[in-house]
């Protein structure tokens, strides 16, 4: 599955923050639910004993493996996060990748 460019670009550039901000275990479950992981890709992350590692597996499928509307709804997930940080790291993604805008 490709990416787009811009997406891409947005995850590389924010990969640091991604690593510590994104509340990986809290979002598992809805990242199945929305098919944005599979099963066997979260039986990986969970094999992984810190939350930077596990970000950065979950970062490195969004960006390998994964379509734009994926990032879409992972964006969305984060953007309904009780957590203020989370969410705004949501937008900034967005904002960061977005497509057409020249």
């Amino acid at each position: 599955m490709e990416i787009d460019p811009d997406i891409y670009a947005a995850l590389d550039k924010n990969s640091e923050q991604f690593i510590t901000i994104v509340p990986i275990l809290e979002l598992l479950e809805d990242l199945i639910k929305k098919q944005i992981l599979s099963p066997w890709q979260v039986k990986d992350i969970e094999l992984l004993i810190h939350t930077e590692d596990m970000n950065g597996k979950l970062l490195e499928i969004l960006m390998e493996a994964r379509g734009d509307k994926d990032f879409d709804l992972f964006c969305g997930l984060l953007k309904i996060n009780r957590n203020n940080k989370v969410k705004d790291f949501g937008t900034k993604l967005e904002h960061d990748a977005k497509r057409g805008s020249s």
